[in-house]
């Protein structure tokens, strides 16, 4: 599992913010990786938008992807991977005082050390792209 992270310091929650994220994995996807289908919940400020569109253009156009598929989930009816780990992370967060980000980074890191944890990748302002 993959974690893209970021303080608001260096970055908001919007769409280019998430965009960016999402980019970032499809290009550590292996070569071989053609076909994509993104699962999402129903955030229209992050992934129902023209913001992230244009990011899934971009990829097609200079990743080896050729199709990047969109599946949104019925709103409220809905149970990802994302929200163990959310909910793994805030279980965690009621025994570890956290001090700062890096806190936080560590805490992801190590909420889930014995079913599939997380990788964390730290983001910073320059690593954003405007969509």
């Amino acid at each position: 599992m993959h974690c893209f992270m970021w303080h608001e310091g260096e970055g908001g929650r919007g769409s280019s913010e998430i965009s960016t994220g999402v980019l970032k994995h499809l290009c550590n996807l292996s070569p071989e990786v053609t076909r994509v289908i993104l699962y999402f919940d129903t955030c229209g400020g992050q992934n129902r938008n023209a913001a992230f569109s244009t990011m899934c253009l971009r990829a097609v156009k200079g990743l080896p992807l050729t199709v990047i598929g969109h599946k949104f989930l019925e709103s409220g009816h809905s149970q990802m991977e994302y929200d163990s780990i959310h909910a793994a992370v805030e279980t965690a967060r009621k025994r570890v005082p956290v001090y700062s980000p890096d806190g936080y980074y560590t805490l992801v890191r190590t909420a889930r050390k014995k079913t599939n944890p997380c990788q964390v990748h730290e983001l910073s302002h320059g690593d954003f792209r405007d969509f």
